[in-house]
This record gives C-alpha cells, structure tokens and sequence, in this order.
C-alpha cells in the first residue's frame, strides 16, 4: 500500500536512535572526501527533530527541527540545496548551529527520496567557512544519496520481513492453542513403526 504521509512512512523505516551502519558512514566518508568537507551527515527528520543515522565530524546525534537545515530540502527532492554562507542567508541568521558551536557558514544537501517520493532527509555536507559547489559536486551527492537510500530500503524490507514472520508464528501458535482436538505431525516409517513429531 503506497503511504503518502511523510511523517508515516518516516515512521516506517524505523531508523531513529538505531545503531551505526557501516554502509551508511563509508557513504558519509566519501562524501567529506570528495566535497572537501569536514563535515558530512546522513540526516533523517520527523515533525520534531533531526537525527543523525550516520555523522562525520559533528559531536552531537541529534537536532530540534528548527535548527535542522535539512528542513528545508523537503519540499524539493529534485534538488540539492546549497547554502554558500549561511550568514547571507537569512533562513539561517538565527540558526543555533550557526550562532554557536560547530559554527557552520556551508551546506549542501542531497535529498533521500522514498519509492513513494516522500524525502526521509538528507545526505549533506557542511563546513566551517563559506564555499562555492561545483555542479559536479551536487551530482556527486545525488548519486551517493541514491546508494544511501538503496540500503535505506534494504533495511526495510528486512525488517518488514521479519515483522511478518514474527506475525505469522504468532498467530499460528494462537490457532494451535486454541483447537480442541490439536494439530499433530506423524511420522510412519516403512517397518511400520509410528511417532509423533510434533503435537499442539
């Protein structure tokens, strides 16, 4: 069923406060190498917070939404958002991350785009110091962001799978604990000899 909630289907993936993905921070790597950044992040956000599902270069995990400059690449999945000097810009002049510590005067974020075209968040890029962004570079993002979110969706459909096994077992044992006569398994060899091998 195609979820066109974004908030739901952020829900869905399941992917805040989990452990760190190996995957995900090789992504994160080469996007500070390539970018020349020191920072590089792969941010998922519902309605209150950002989170960091892989970080490089920043101390904290986590921001409200309202200090999230990922926020504003929601609304434009087709587009990298690139913020040459935050201090330009007045989107960001009362920004937390700005005024203070890490002091972030660059962004550019490639947005991570679900099968249903809702964005999750973003893999961006950031640094200390304003900067120009080559086009190739925003191309650079893009195509890493699409690999990010190939193993976004990896994860989902392993853990959707495992959810549904799990909710099959259940409910299998539900029907065998509540049949009268009980469900069995016999095994009868050729000598003729019978057991059972299973018995609810």
């Amino acid at each position: 069923m195609k979820i066109n909630n974004r908030s739901e289907e952020v829900i869905s993936y399941n992917l805040f406060d989990t452990p760190v993905d190996e995957k995900l921070d090789s992504i994160t790597e080469l996007a500070s190498i390539i970018c020349e950044t020191p920072i590089s992040l792969i941010t998922i956000l519902d309605d209150k917070r950002q989170y960091f599902k892989s970080n490089k270069g920043l101390k904290i995990n986590e921001t409200k939404i309202e200090d999230s400059f990922c926020q504003h690449a929601l609304h434009t999945p087709n587009e990298v958002l690139v913020v040459n000097d935050t201090q330009s810009d007045g989107r960001f002049v009362g920004n937390q991350l700005v005024l203070k510590d890490p002091h972030i005067r660059f962004y550019a974020g490639a947005p991570l785009i679900t099968k249903n075209k809702n964005v999750l968040g973003t893999l961006c890029v950031m640094d200390r110091k304003p900067r120009k962004f080559a086009e190739n570079k925003k191309r650079v993002l893009q195509i890493l962001a699409k690999k990010a979110m190939n193993i976004l969706e990896m994860h989902k459909s392993f853990n959707d799978l495992h959810n549904t096994v799990k909710l099959t077992n259940e409910r299998l044992i539900k029907i065998t604990q509540n049949i009268t006569l009980g469900i069995f398994e016999l095994e009868v060899s050729q000598t003729g000899n019978m057991r059972f091998l299973f018995l609810s």
